[in-house]
């Protein structure tokens, strides 16, 4: 059994990597947009997920 490891980054990570505003993440995660993990109190993305999610919008 194979298990993949996920890279997860957190918000400021993903706004320089998606060069967007902290705000413009904020709306998407709210409107359930963007795949997000919440761990305890941190949100969390997975990097691949992230970046399919950006495929979609082009």
């Amino acid at each position: 059994m194979t298990t993949k490891t996920k890279n997860l980054i957190d918000d400021s990570e993903l706004c320089r990597i998606l060069d967007i505003h902290r705000t413009t993440l904020y709306k998407w995660r709210k409107k359930n947009w963007i795949p997000f993990y919440q761990i305890g109190r941190n949100i969390k993305y997975d990097l691949d997920e992230v970046l399919e999610f950006a495929k979609s919008l082009n």
